[in-house]
């Protein structure tokens, strides 16, 4: 892999958008910020990014997060997982200064979240700065990426990647001429036959990325003029909307500059931010597990529980699955991920889903294309979900709450949601 940190090499600053509510994952995040969930089994899907940034060499990596920051704290552990807790630089949990003039209390957008860190930035200095999304799986040599951007004298690189037209709907869509981005377009309806997106990830050189953004704050300033007054210390408040993700806001200002370019991906990308995708990105991984673990690319390190190795007992069966360690099956496992401490009893049959952490799956119980959060209690003989099709829809999948209790016999169809703590099935 290339590395980034030479004599001569720009500063980077990754800047992983850990980002709000994550409201598309429904009842998974009520409880957790998005970027908290797990990824195949013992991982959260926020370690991938760090992993990708601390692998490729940069050294300076900041998180910001404010919905249920502390779901990650923990997790993250200042760092460590990835040799980043130094005394200068390394990483850092950025969380906005609510008392700063024009600065929100919550960011609602990826480029509030850069306005409400821009001073922190300049102070840091750094000659680039890549921000990641965190809801997503990426495998890729970011400094490559690094070396193409500054070999190509550019102002902005997106990570780009050649999707279909339907998987387009749901992102930014680049209109590209060669290597040159020439316009951008979020979710558009008609993304064409063969769309290229954005990856989520892109490198800014830093006093154009800090231009644009002084752009936007000056927008939204004189926008909040009229009727706006003043606040208490006398400084002008800003609109009470807020500006749009960097798609919207950003990226199309630094586009008609002439000088943003792509990068197509070397690697994996998948978005994981919807039960389809989350699943089909855990299909994935039991397909082509080499895809995320078995590359040149990326290690990816975590913090992790310290518990025995898996066991399968006499009565259990496992095919193409993945077990964590503390897991105990009895019954059988088909092309599923079970996280830390899951129990399958005698007869149970858990089927393409994603098990999260100390859920037990009492005898005769079934469980197939479903996502079922931590400490979820399936009782004997209960249904949940159906097996979905080859291509996911959100209905397909169905959602279990953080210590939610399925009672013995109850029957949940598929695109069920079971809220966290809630109980469903009679009382036999």
């Amino acid at each position: 892999m290339t590395r980034i940190a030479t004599p001569d090499a720009p500063h980077v600053l990754a800047i992983v958008q850990a980002g709000g509510r994550g409201s598309r994952m429904d009842v998974l995040t009520r409880e957790r910020a998005k970027p908290a969930l797990p990824y195949a089994g013992s991982y959260r899907l926020v370690d991938l990014a760090i992993s990708a940034a601390a692998g490729s060499g940069i050294g300076d990596v900041w998180v910001t997060v404010q919905y249920m920051a502390s779901t990650l704290d923990d997790h993250l552990q200042h760092g460590r997982p990835w040799d980043l807790d130094r005394v200068r630089g390394g990483y850092r949990r950025m969380v906005p200064e609510t008392g700063r003039t024009g600065v929100p209390a919550f960011s609602e957008s990826n480029t509030e979240d850069l306005l409400a860190i821009r001073d922190d930035i300049e102070e840091q200095a750094p000659d680039l700065v890549i921000t990641l999304s965190a809801d997503q799986v990426l495998v890729c040599d970011l400094a490559a990426v690094v070396a193409g951007h500054v070999d190509a004298g550019a102002e902005c690189t997106i990570l780009s990647l050649s999707t279909t037209a339907e998987a387009a709907q749901h992102k930014a869509v680049l209109e590209v001429d060669g290597q040159t981005v020439t316009g951008i377009a979020e979710k558009p309806e008609d993304p064409g036959s063969e769309p290229t997106i954005s990856a989520e990830v892109a490198v800014f050189d830093w006093p154009a990325l800090r231009e644009v953004l002084d752009a936007v704050r000056a927008e939204r300033s004189t926008c909040g003029s009229e009727g706006a007054g003043q606040g208490e210390d006398g400084a002008q408040e800003v609109s009470d909307e807020g500006p749009g993700d960097l798609p919207e806001e950003v990226l199309p200002r630094l586009i008609e500059r002439g000088r943003t370019r792509h990068h197509p991906i070397d690697g994996y990308w998948r978005d994981m931010g919807r039960p389809d995708s989350y699943l089909q990105g855990h299909r994935d991984l039991l397909h082509s597990p080499e895809q995320v673990f078995g590359t040149g690319h990326l290690v990816v390190r975590g913090s992790h529980r310290d518990l025995p190795p898996a066991v399968v007992t006499a009565t259990g069966e496992v095919s193409g699955s993945m077990l964590s360690p503390g897991c105990r099956v009895a019954g059988t496992v088909e092309r599923s991920v079970l996280s830390p401490g899951v129990v399958v009893e005698k007869g149970a049959h858990v089927v393409d889903s994603v098990v999260f952490e100390d859920v037990h799956v009492a005898a005769g119980a079934r469980i197939a294309s479903s996502i079922i959060d931590a400490e979820v209690q399936v009782g004997a003989g209960a249904s949940v979900g159906q097996q979905g099709p080859a291509e996911l829809s959100d209905e397909d999948v169905t959602l279990i709450g953080r210590q939610a209790v399925v009672l013995p016999g109850a029957e949940l169809p598929a695109g069920s949601r079971l809220d966290p703590g809630g109980r469903a099935g009679e009382p036999r």
